[in-house]
């Protein structure tokens, strides 16, 4: 079974208007292991084409949302950097 890391992965070159809102659920999640949540992150600041302008408030709100209320230097740290 492919773990979810690796689906993360393969979503990076899925040009779909249903991937970030998919990744925001993801990242939403506090029963997300920090991994799986720190990979969306950083997808989603990354940029690799997955996200379009409009989609940057709804992005940065939820990045500061999870790292207001994550105490944790994994999530934190990749939002930071």
């Amino acid at each position: 079974m492919r773990s979810k890391l690796d689906v993360l992965i393969d979503l990076e070159r899925v040009r779909d208007s249903r991937v970030v809102p998919f990744l925001l659920q993801v990242l939403m999640d506090p029963d997300e292991s920090e991994d799986v949540r720190t990979h969306v992150v950083k997808q989603l600041r990354n940029g690799s084409g997955v996200l379009v302008p409009a989609d940057r408030p709804a992005v940065a709100k939820a990045i500061g949302d999870v790292l207001a209320d994550t105490p944790t230097a994994g999530c934190a740290g990749a939002g930071a950097g």
